[in-house]
């Protein structure tokens, strides 16, 4: 794979990890149980979104191949 596409995809890659923990350190008040608390109020919304997104591609990838 050639270095420019490599590089942004694992840009893209790396930043939903780096903004949690970012969002992480912003929020973290000094005890464990701060994060998480964080942590479960926010594993719902992004396994919905993951979800979403999945079907979203999966319906878009089979409108396609039936057209």
């Amino acid at each position: 794979m050639k270095l420019l596409p490599y590089t942004f995809l694992t840009m893209i890659g790396i930043a939903p990890t780096t903004f949690f923990f970012l969002t992480v350190g912003q929020f973290y008040g000094g005890s464990k149980q701060d994060i998480i608390q964080i942590i479960e109020q926010s594993q719902w919304m992004v396994v919905m979104i993951i979800v979403i997104a999945a079907i979203l591609y999966l319906w878009k990838k089979r409108r396609v191949a039936c057209h």
